[in-house]
């Protein structure tokens, strides 16, 4: 956990949407963001909590790929854990059945991946060279 990680007013924001979605507490929210230092847990980008970031608009296929999405750790448990993740790779993981997912982020393709995706994300505003690099391996 970052110490000097702190909890935003956009970050209030996306607690109390994915509060009314998942009927957990807002404070359940925050606690995980800040847990988690405003990133993705699987690739440890900075995450998105903004309102536009995670709103399609006109001309653009759904969220930013950076913005936060609520992941369910176990799919089809009755008592669910949750992380956050990118919106893209939390598709990505969701289009795999759970056991390949799990296998293939113990990989070191998936480490270079990962390291990719937190490259971009930290130079690069450009939603459609993460959308590159899930289709090609390249950005």
């Amino acid at each position: 956990m970052d110490e000097n990680f702190e909890i935003t007013g956009e970050h209030l924001r996306w607690a109390k949407s994915a509060k009314r979605k998942y009927h957990k507490s807002i404070g359940f929210w925050t606690d995980l963001i800040q847990r988690q230092a405003g990133k993705c847990a699987l690739t440890k980008a900075c995450l998105l909590f903004d309102l536009v970031s995670g709103t399609p608009q006109a001309g653009r296929q759904g969220c930013h790929p950076l913005y936060a999405s609520v992941d369910h750790i176990s799919p089809g448990q009755t008592e669910l854990g949750f992380q956050i993740l990118c919106c893209d790779i939390n598709d990505l993981k969701g289009y795999l059945p759970t056991p390949l997912f799990n296998a293939l982020i113990k990989t070191k393709e998936w480490k270079h991946f990962a390291d990719e995706w937190k490259g971009l994300a930290d130079s690069s505003s450009d939603r459609m060279v993460f959308k590159n690099l899930i289709k090609t391996g390249k950005a």
